[in-house]
């Protein structure tokens, strides 16, 4: 394989398995699989992402302040 396809499959892999994406997606695919319930993962899912954004928020802006 040339470096082209290889350095495409690593970028494409890396997209997929990144860390962020991971932690965005468990709490959808954990509350999914409890209820069987697309709605209320969804809900779940955004209520997760809010709390998620304000900690990283605050943990932002407490590093910046030192």
């Amino acid at each position: 394989m040339n470096k082209t396809i290889k350095f495409f499959f690593a970028e494409f892999f890396s997209s997929i398995f990144n860390p962020v994406v991971f932690l965005l997606l468990m709490p959808f695919l954990i509350v999914y699989r409890q209820t069987a319930s697309i709605e209320y993962a969804l809900k779940w899912q955004l209520f997760t992402s809010i709390f998620l954004m304000i900690g990283i928020t605050f943990l932002l802006f407490g590093l910046h302040k030192k």
